[in-house]
C-alpha cells in the first residue's frame, strides 16, 4: 500500500474530530446561553469561537516561525495543550475563562497539529500526481463527516451529562486522534512538494502577487464569515421559530449530509477538471449569497430545509478543494503560502462572524440581518475569485 495513503487515512480521524468541534459551535451556542454561570450575553458568548479562529489565523499568519520546531515534537506538545485546553473548560466559571481554555488554547493547537498534517499529504501528493485532488481533499471529506457525527453527540452530550462532562469526553476523542496519524508520520523518500516544481515557472511579478493574494485573502475571510454563522446561528434561529433544539440539529445534519455528498463528488472527479476549479467556486460563492437571501425571507421552519440542502451542496466544494484551488491561484507558484493566506483569511472571517452575530442579536433581538450581511461576503467572494481567474488567463497569455 503506497505509504502516502495511510498516511492520509490515518489523519482523517483527526480532521473528523477537529472539524465536527469547530462546527458544532450551534449547539455550544445554545448550551451556553441557557446556561445562568456564564451570564446571558450571547456578544460575550461569542467571543469564544471568535478567539478561538483568531487564534488559528494567528498561528496561519506565523506558519514560518512556528515550522522551526520539529514536527512530531511540535504536534505533541500542542496535543498536551489542547486536551488542557479542554479539561480545564469543563470547570470554566465564566465565559471569560472559556474565552482563554477554548477559545485560545484549542484554537492554537487545533491549527498547528491540522497545518503540520496537510503540508505532509501535500508533499506525498504534489500538483502533478494523478490523485492529488483526492489526497488532499479526503481529509475535507471526514471534516463534514465529523460535522454530521460530533452535532448529534455534542448536543446529545451536552443534553445528557452537561456541558461540562461533555467536555472531559471531547478530550479524550481528540487525543486519540491526534496520536493516531503519528505512527505513519513520515516524509516521502524523494521530496516532492509543490514548491520543488514550480521553480522555475514563475509566472507573476511582486507586485501581481501581492494584487492576487490581497483578493485571494479577502475572499477566504468573506468565505469565513459566512462558513461559521451559516450554520452557527441555524439552532438558535430556528428555536426562536419554535422548535426544540432536538429537532433544529437536524437542519444542521441536513446541511452537512448534503455538504458530504458535495464533498464526495468533488473528491472523486476533482483530478479531472484541476485547472477549472477555481472558476467552479466563484459559481458556488454567488449561488450561495443567493441562497442566505432566502434565509432572510424565511418566515417558517420549513423554508430553512431548501437553505439547508443548498447550503450543503454550496460550500461543500469550496472546502474539499480548498488545496487544489491554491494552485490555480497564482498559476502554481508559493502554493503553500497561498494556503496559508487561504486558511488565515478563512479563520479571521470565522473569528470574527460569532461575535458579529451576537451582536446582533443582541441588539435586535433576531439574526435576521446576519442573513444579509452573509449574502453580502458571499457576493464579495465570489467577484474576487472571478477577478483571480481573470488575472491569472490574461497573465498567462503574455
Amino acid at each position: 500500500m503506497y505509504y502516502g495513503w495511510k498516511f492520509v487515512f490515518a489523519s482523517s480521524m483527526y480532521s473528523m474530530t477537529f472539524n465536527g468541534f469547530y462546527m458544532s459551535w450551534g449547539v455550544f451556542n445554545a448550551a451556553f446561553a441557557g446556561d445562568p454561570d456564564l451570564g446571558g450575553s450571547l456578544a460575550i458568548i461569542g467571543l469564544i469561537p471568535s478567539i478561538m479562529y483568531a487564534s488559528a489565523a494567528l498561528v496561519c499568519l506565523s506558519a514560518k516561525e512556528v515550522s522551526v520546531i520539529i514536527p512530531k515534537l511540535k504536534i505533541i506538545t500542542f496535543a498536551a495543550v489542547l486536551v488542557l485546553g479542554l479539561v480545564l473548560s469543563s470547570v470554566a466559571p465564566s465565559a471569560t475563562f472559556l474565552i482563554f481554555t477554548h477559545g485560545i488554547m484549542t484554537g492554537f493547537s487545533i491549527t498547528i497539529i491540522r497545518l503540520e498534517y496537510t503540508f505532509r499529504i501535500a508533499e506525498w501528493f504534489p500538483w502533478d500526481h494523478r490523485y492529488h485532488v483526492l489526497a488532499t481533499s479526503f481529509n475535507r471529506l471526514a471534516m463534514v463527516a465529523g460535522t454530521v457525527v460530533y452535532a448529534n453527540l455534542i448536543e446529545w452530550l451536552f443534553r445528557t451529562l452537561g456541558w461540562r462532562y461533555g467536555y472531559l469526553v471531547l478530550g479524550g476523542f481528540f487525543l486519540v486522534s491526534v496520536l493516531l496519524p503519528l505512527g505513519s508520520f513520515q516524509r516521502p523518500g524523494t521530496q516532492a512538494g509543490p514548491e520543488n516544481q514550480e521553480a522555475d515557472k514563475k509566472v507573476f511579478g511582486c507586485g501581481q502577487q501581492i494584487c492576487i493574494l490581497s483578493m485571494w485573502f479577502l475572499s477566504n475571510v468573506a468565505n469565513g464569515i459566512g462558513h461559521s454563522n451559516s450554520t452557527g446561528i441555524l439552532i438558535k434561529h430556528l428555536e426562536d421559530m419554535g422548535l426544540p433544539s432536538y429537532v433544529a440539529v437536524r437542519f444542521m445534519t441536513t446541511e452537512a449530509v448534503c455538504n458530504f455528498f458535495s464533498r464526495l463528488a468533488t473528491t472523486l472527479v476533482g483530478d479531472r477538471v484541476k485547472g477549472h476549479i477555481l472558476k467552479i467556486h466563484a459559481v458556488l460563492a454567488l449561488i450561495l449569497a443567493a441562497n442566505m437571501l432566502l434565509g432572510y425571507a424565511a418566515t417558517s421552519p420549513t423554508a430553512f430545509i431548501p437553505y439547508s440542502i443548498v447550503l450543503g451542496f454550496g460550500q461543500g466544494p469550496l472546502f474539499s478543494a480548498m488545496y487544489a484551488s491554491c494552485s490555480e491561484v497564482t498559476s502554481g507558484q508559493n502554493v503553500q503560502q497561498v494556503y496559508v493566506i487561504c486558511s488565515g483569511g478563512t479563520y479571521v472571517g470565522m473569528s470574527v462572524a460569532p461575535y458579529l452575530s451576537g451582536a446582533i442579536y443582541d441588539w435586535q433581538n433576531s439574526y435576521s440581518l446576519v442573513f444579509v450581511i452573509l449574502a453580502v461576503g458571499y457576493f464579495v467572494c465570489g467577484l474576487a475569485m472571478f477577478a483571480i481567474v481573470v488575472i491569472n488567463k490574461i497573465s498567462t497569455k503574455t
